[in-house]
């Protein structure tokens, strides 16, 4: 056969395909300048062991890769300073944080279950860690500070937290009902005024993380949409009225949102958080309209919406500078 007949696309069953199909194809030379020209190193986990890469995938660097041992979930710490993971040893399970420049290692131990998620704080003093709960509550959250016993935060099943970005504060959605504050001053930071420990804030709906716009508020899925949260005050302000779930991204810069709309979730969980709370305060009666069914940014401070496809992608995620957005469709 020729070069043309061995280079045209077919279907599993051997006959050729018709019409155009998108295709990944590997970088072009210019597109490898690029990466290579980037700033920074990537932490990748794969089959049990830890490596840092330069973005172009060359140049990389073991971190552990010692038999035995399990490493999973590298995480650099937001001044690049420090390496945390996740590990599993003959002896258990651990979190090590690792300084780059002096190459020491501050190793909490984990009795159970090793953590499968870890997320630094904004000050990069602490992380918050998820694992399977030992009570078999569905997920425990838990909080690491390097190379101090890991400390037990509540459970829930599932669960999902987002950092604040000015205070040692957690936003955390509980099973498919609540979604909570809990102010750790355990960090050796201070709070704002107002927020009590395990603060419900709000009867929530499908499961999503929170988003924080600034250091008092927070974006959430409830049962009518994507509702503004005041963690001190616990007054809403309705941002979208989709009515029922929806997944979204928070913009870099925290000024859009991008959303789509995948209706009430009809799950259940084991057990609520296991901190509880006080009783939520009313849902706003009134929203915008939800846009349209596909992919949709909606400004923070007007509520103006705009439909930027009418496919439901797979997934979305916003460019570093909040200029463009990227998604994936299904082929």
């Amino acid at each position: 056969t020729s070069a043309a007949d061995e280079d045209a696309p077919s279907t599993t069953d051997g006959s050729e395909a018709t019409g155009a199909e998108p295709a990944i194809a590997d970088p072009s030379d210019d597109q490898m300048v690029r990466l290579a020209s980037l700033p920074g190193r990537l932490a990748v986990a794969s089959n049990g062991a830890l490596a840092v890469i330069s973005p172009d995938g060359l140049d990389v660097e073991p971190v552990e890769e010692d038999p035995g041992t399990v490493v999973a979930h590298g995480v650099w710490s937001h001044d690049a300073r420090r390496l945390a993971w996740s590990r599993v040893t003959e002896s258990g399970g651990d979190v090590v944080v690792r300084d780059v420049a002096s190459g020491v290692d501050d190793v909490s131990e984990l009795v159970g279950d090793p953590a499968f998620y870890l997320q630094w704080d904004a000050e990069d003093r602490a992380l918050a860690l998820l694992r399977a709960d030992p009570g078999l509550a569905g997920v425990e959250l838990g909080l690491v500070e390097p190379g101090a016993p890991a400390q037990r935060l509540g459970a829930a099943g599932p669960l999902f937290l987002s950092w604040s970005p000015g205070a040692p504060v957690l936003a955390v959605h509980a099973q498919d009902t609540e979604v909570l504050v809990l102010p750790l001053p355990a960090t050796g930071q201070s709070a704002p005024d107002g927020m009590t420990p395990a603060s419900v804030l709000v009867d929530s709906s499908g499961y999503s993380a929170p988003a924080w716009v600034d250091d008092t508020r927070i974006v959430a899925a409830v049962a009518s949409g994507l509702v503004l949260l005041d963690v001190v005050s616990g007054e809403q302000a309705p941002l979208v009225d989709t009515g029922g779930g929806a997944r979204f991204v928070l913009s870099p810069d925290r000024a859009r949102l991008a959303y789509v709309v995948t209706g009430q979730s009809g799950a259940t969980s084991p057990a609520g958080f296991t901190l509880g709370g006080t009783d939520p305060s009313q849902p706003a009666t009134s929203a915008p309209p939800a846009g349209g069914p596909g992919l949709n940014v909606v400004e923070v401070a007007t509520g103006a919406i705009e439909i930027v496809t009418p496919e439901t992608p797979l997934a979305f995620e916003w460019s570093p500078d909040s200029e463009q957005l990227a998604w994936l469709e299904a082929g």
